[in-house]
């Protein structure tokens, strides 16, 4: 009996913080569509300029539009997944998630050329978009693979039969051998000691024999 009601307070939570998570960079987005949508607009007009379209202003509008939304839905993808599956502290997410959001952005300006388009405009921003990321990356310092070095190289580390040791741990490994050394100085301090015993034995035998009798 009290099973159903626990389940039916967290459910309302989860759904709140699932839609937060699509919700909130809808705004963001259309103020970096608003920006792209300005570049395409003046792109349109010089291209449309440049190139003698019959209709320029509707040249310029279509380029508008379709920077618009490519830039709005690259900035909405990317930001759904850095706050949903993926991490904004990795590097590899990063690029992950610029390379899709790319993807998505490339199909979506696809959709506004001619057909056939719209996997080569998908795989080219994708690519385009996770090498960008991948080079902010390198700038910031943090290569996109340095998690997954650093996993690879503790794992190594760990099957190496040699390993990095502490301050304290040398000390003490030097202590132990130290205390080696002793004891094979006692050892062979009592072996000289006992071939001096036998050979002055053998001495004082040698010198009995000597005596006239």
């Amino acid at each position: 009996m009290s099973e159903e009601p626990k389940s039916a307070l967290h459910r309302p939570s989860e759904l709140e913080t699932s839609g937060h998570v699509f919700l909130k960079p809808v705004l963001p987005s259309l103020y970096v569509g608003a920006a792209t949508g300005a570049c395409g607009a003046a792109y349109g007009n010089i291209a449309g300029t440049l190139i003698q379209t019959s209709s320029p202003l509707a040249y310029t509008s279509l380029a508008a539009t379709q920077w618009f939304t490519a830039g709005s839905t690259f900035f909405y993808c990317r930001s759904v997944l850095l706050s949903g599956p993926l991490s904004r502290d990795s590097g590899l997410h990063k690029v992950a998630a610029s390379g899709i959001a790319g993807s998505c952005s490339g199909a979506v300006a696809s959709a506004f050329l001619p057909r056939g388009s719209l996997v080569t405009g998908s795989i080219m921003l994708g690519v385009a978009a996770a090498l960008s990321q991948a080079g902010l990356n390198t700038m910031e310092g943090s290569t996109p693979f340095s998690g997954m070095a650093s996993g690879i190289t503790s794992r190594i580390a760990a099957l190496s039969p040699m390993k990095s040791l502490s301050d304290k741990e040398y000390e003490d490994l030097l202590r132990d051998k130290l205390l080696k050394v002793d004891v094979e100085i006692a050892v062979l301090d009592d072996q000289i000691a006992d071939l001096r015993a036998a050979h002055e034995q053998y001495s004082q035998k040698g010198a009995s024999r000597t005596r006239p009798g």
